[in-house]
Parts: structure tokens; C-alpha cells; sequence
């Protein structure tokens, strides 16, 4: 009977201690929809309901958990919770994992931002959308995967975490953001046939980029997009784009060769311009219209093909590609004359006494100014290219004879 007493207030002790202890360790409530819980223990914020949480704006201080903002370390977003709030998390200095249920249609803007310890992000899928500035400068954050539900991952989203070495973009996301992952320390990046716009200056300043990969489906390359990826060696353009935009590769000096395929009408402004390693540019049958500065500066390039498609060749296109030797047409001479080619289209300027260039306002239309660029043409009779020389035109001129009678063998 003693033994009974003394196991039954063990037992009563024991179930005393527990509901003294969640009463310390565990505060929580109710904010908009959705309850929150603090587990002071395990540092844990835990989010549950079946509804959207609230935005905060710039009032992070309303956040009924912020009194632990320097204490958190851990977020759970649980299955239910249909939104996270603007500003909910962000600025939380020791958090270093979170995880989003599927039912989250949308991340808000900011929601994470600033949170400079964030280690581990999961995002499960079912998620629709990652708002503006979601993942801003969580500089320890190393890798991201985001799942195909995910639509839209918007502007500066994972902007400045510049410790991001790894990103998973799975099939499904339609649209990568303005300045979405810009800065990122990412080395390949693989961009799924579901995207079809790559926004404006997407992946600027990625220093560490050098592979990059577009699936067949995206459509368009935003202005600035891989701008001063200073690494970048290798890039895939699939014949599925339309719009390489301004300045979508400048200054990628590391760039080697690129081919241009004929689903794009024009080539941006200053688009591949300062890419200082560029040797061969191979555009497609289809291109139309090289727009001004495109391969501006690109002082090792050594040979660019240009279809028979191309009209117009804008002002300053080649300049300074002082490399520059070999045009290859694949038209004919007379199909040359009637592409519009804009002044100094190939023009290397000179240099003063102490190296620099020197701008000439007074240029005039001397598109091969100062250039040792010689063109071949293609023979609409053998298929071949041939150049400008006495012994060239000569085979042109027979070939164009054999044409003329018996019509195009090419």
C-alpha cells in the first residue's frame, strides 16, 4: 500500500514538473488567423492554423514573438498556413533553419530577410510564390531548392547571400525575378524548359558562375541578366529565346565563344559587349538585327559568322575588336550591299600618346576603319565561303555565271 502511495506521487510529481515546465519554456497565442508557439527550450518558432499570416511592413516590432528575435534559431511553418506575412522573420540574427509546408502559397516580401546566421532553407512543394526580397542578404545561406510549383521567385528574392553556392530550380517556375539571385556564389546554374522570362539582371555580378545552361522554352534573357558574371565560360542559348535583351552578357570576360540560334530577332544593345576573351560568335540563320555596341570591345575576337538573314548591324557593333580578321557571310556579295550597317559597325579606334582612345565625333560611315577584318561570301553555286581576293572573285564570278544558267546548286 506504501509502495502504491509513494509511485502514485512520483507519478503526480513528475505530471506537475511537465506542465511547469511548458508553462516556462513554451509561450505562444494567436496573431491574425494563425497561432504561434515559442519553445524557449528548443529556440523553435512554430506557425500553425489554417490561415494566412499578417503582414508587418517596416513594424517588425508588433510581432508578438519579437521579444525572442535574438533567440531564435529555428522556424516551422506548419501544413495549413496558407501565407507568410511581409517582414514576418526577417532580422532574426540567429536563425538558422526554416521550414514551409506546401500549403504556403506565397512567402511574403522580406519575410527572411536579413536573417545573416540562415543555414537551411526548405521549401516544400505546393509553394506558388516567393515574394520580392523573400531571402535577401542571408549571407550564410549555402544552397536553395525550389521546387516546380513555385511560379514566380521575385525581384531580389536571394539577392546578396553571397555565400549561395548551390540553386535548384526545378521544372515548373515560369519567371526568375529582377535582380533575383544577383551576387551569389553559384558555379553552374541550369535554368528548366518552364522558364520563359529571365529577368532583368537576374544573376549580375555572380563572379563565380561559370557554367550556364538554358533549357529549350525560355524565351527571353532580360537585360542585364548575366552581366559581370566575370567566370562565365560556357553558356547555352537554345532556339527557343527571342530576346537576348541589353547587355544581357556584358562584361562576362571569361566568355569564349557563344552561337546565336535564329529564334532571336535582334541581339540587345551592348549584349555581348567587354566579354575580353570572346574569340568566335556564331549567329544563326534567322537573326535579323545586330543592335548597337553588341560585341563592343571584345578584343580577342577572331571570327564571327552572320547569316544571310541578318538587315541591319548597328552603330559601333564590332568596334574595337582590333582581333577581328574573318567575316564569314553566308550570303552573297551582292546580298552584303543590302544589309543596313550602321557607322563604325567594325571600326577600331585609334589611340593618343598615352594609349587611350580616342572618341572621333566626326566618323562618318567608315564601318572598316582601322579594321584587318576581311569578309567571305557564300557561293550560292558550291556552297562554299570565299573571300574578297583576285583569285576568289574570280571563282565567285564563274560560279555566278553557272548560277545564272543553271540555277542554284547550294
Amino acid at each position: 500500500m506504501k509502495t502504491s502511495k509513494k509511485i502514485l506521487s512520483v507519478l503526480l510529481a513528475v505530471l506537475m514538473m511537465a506542465g511547469f515546465a511548458t508553462s516556462v519554456f513554451a509561450v505562444g497565442g494567436t496573431v491574425g488567423n494563425v497561432n504561434w508557439e515559442y519553445d524557449e527550450a528548443k529556440k523553435t518558432l512554430t506557425i500553425s492554423g489554417n490561415s494566412s499570416m499578417p503582414d508587418y511592413g517596416q513594424y517588425e516590432s508588433y510581432r508578438p514573438w519579437n521579444a525572442y528575435k535574438n533567440d531564435i534559431t529555428k522556424v516551422l511553418v506548419r501544413s495549413g498556413v496558407t501565407g507568410i506575412g511581409a517582414h514576418a522573420f526577417s532580422r532574426l540574427p540567429s536563425l538558422k533553419s526554416v521550414t514551409i509546408a506546401g500549403s504556403v502559397r506565397s512567402i511574403g516580401s522580406w519575410a527572411f530577410s536579413y536573417c545573416s546566421a540562415l543555414q537551411s532553407v526548405v521549401i516544400k512543394n505546393g509553394v506558388k510564390e516567393i515574394e520580392g526580397g523573400a531571402f535577401y542578404d542571408c549571407d550564410f545561406l549555402g544552397s536553395i531548392t525550389i521546387p516546380g510549383s513555385v511560379k514566380t521567385i521575385g525581384q531580389s528574392a536571394f539577392s546578396s547571400c553571397d555565400g549561395l553556392k548551390e540553386i535548384v530550380l526545378e521544372n515548373g517556375i515560369e519567371t526568375i525575378g529582377t535582380t533575383a539571385f544577383t551576387g551569389a556564389e553559384v558555379t553552374a546554374v541550369t535554368i528548366p524548359s518552364s522558364v520563359k522570362t529571365i529577368g532583368e539582371r537576374a544573376f549580375c555580378g555572380c563572379e563565380s558562375l561559370e557554367t550556364v545552361t538554358i533549357e529549350s522554352g525560355t524565351e527571353t534573357i532580360g537585360i542585364g541578366a548575366f552581366i559581370s558574371c566575370t567566370a562565365l565560360r560556357s553558356v547555352t542559348i537554345p532556339d527557343t529565346v527571342k530576346t537576348i535583351d541589353e547587355y544581357a552578357f556584358s562584361n562576362c570576360e571569361s566568355l569564349q565563344s557563344v552561337v546565336i540560334p535564329g529564334s532571336v530577332s535582334k541581339i540587345g544593345c551592348g549584349a555581348f559587349s567587354y566579354c575580353k576573351r570572346l574569340k568566335t560568335v556564331d549567329i544563326r540563320e534567322g537573326v535579323k538585327r545586330i543592335d548597337k555596341e553588341a560585341f563592343f570591345y571584345c578584343g580577342s575576337l577572331e571570327s564571327v559568322t552572320i547569316p544571310n538573314s541578318m538587315a541591319e548591324i548597328g552603330e559601333y557593333a564590332f568596334c574595337d575588336c582590333t582581333k577581328l580578321e574573318t567575316i564569314i557571310y553566308d550570303g552573297s556579295a551582292d546580298d552584303w550591299k543590302d544589309i543596313t550597317i550602321k557607322e563604325c559597325a567594325f571600326k577600331n579606334r585609334k589611340l593618343d600618346e598615352n594609349g587611350e582612345f580616342v572618341y572621333d565625333s566626326n566618323t562618318g560611315d567608315n564601318v572598316f576603319e582601322e579594321t584587318a577584318a576581311k569578309i567571305s561570301y557564300r557561293c550560292q553555286w558550291c556552297g562554299k565561303h570565299h573571300g574578297d581576293n583576285f583569285f576568289q572573285k574570280v571563282i565567285i564570278w564563274f560560279h555566278n555565271i553557272f548560277t545564272k544558267l543553271f540555277g542554284a546548286k547550294f
